[in-house]
């Protein structure tokens, strides 16, 4: 279970990495929008390639969501886990003291 929380955290901070990464790359694309001198051709290029990292952002933010609630629903399950393995563990300590008495008593 720990590996599935460690796994959706690694995930997630890939996703963010990434976002920042396309958010810089957009920053920079727009400033060269503003440049008078980039040609009609070039500001074309611009564009397209400006709405196709901004899809990829949006994507990026969806995945981000999902992989969100994937860690979440991991946090709570790895808690749920370790909350049984403590219940299991007083149980064995509670049996190991039942045996020691028991076999102190003999």
């Amino acid at each position: 279970m720990q590996e599935r929380v460690d796994d959706a955290r690694s995930k997630l901070a890939e996703t963010r990495s990434e976002q920042k990464g396309r958010t810089a790359t957009i920053k920079q694309i727009e400033e060269r929008q503003s440049r008078i001198e980039t040609p009609a051709s070039g500001q074309k290029y611009l564009d397209d390639t400006l709405v196709q990292i901004k899809a990829k952002l949006d994507a990026d933010a969806s995945k981000e969501q999902e992989i969100q609630v994937t860690l979440t629903d991991a946090e709570e399950q790895l808690k749920i886990e370790q909350a049984k393995l403590g219940g299991l563990q007083d149980q064995l300590d509670r049996l190991e003291k039942s045996l020691e008495s028991f076999n102190g008593s003999k």
